[in-house]
């Protein structure tokens, strides 16, 4: 089990890596991320994730598309499917998945025990929320 998460955090950063070509550096858009706890992430909080995000503690990035996994998911535009403690987003489209879920602006469905959309016809629901 250990070797097996070795193995896929070094994939991750790998990929990361190689995919770095000019368009990606410019747009400062990774296939993944690994973080700890923000700042200790790769690659820095003020770039986009259009792949998989895993985050032990904290994880932080401008603008998330795909799986998110950790412990609290912070962006400030999620696309995503997130799975986590807290999930906190200004805009969310797509699923939340936490204890706490939090998005200003959502198109979308959240599921867990404190459900917050600013913006909704009922902005915190216990067990399920969704706006359209």
């Amino acid at each position: 089990m250990h070797r097996s998460l070795i193995l896929l955090t070094c994939l991750i950063v790998t990929l990361s890596v190689e995919a770095r070509d000019d368009v990606l550096i410019r747009n400062k858009t990774a296939p993944a991320m690994i973080a700890l706890c923000t700042p200790l992430q790769f690659p820095d909080s003020d770039w986009s994730v259009s792949g998989l995000r895993v985050g032990i503690f904290y994880s932080n990035c401008d603008v998330m598309t795909g799986l998110d996994l950790g412990f609290i998911n912070r962006s400030r535009e999620t696309r995503a499917f997130q799975i986590g403690f807290a999930n906190i987003t200004e805009t969310m489209g797509g699923f939340q998945f936490g204890i706490v879920n939090y998005a200003d602006q959502a198109v979308g469905f959240q599921l867990g025990f404190v459900n917050i959309i600013a913006d909704n016809t009922a902005p915190c629901l216990p067990l399920f929320n969704a706006s359209f």
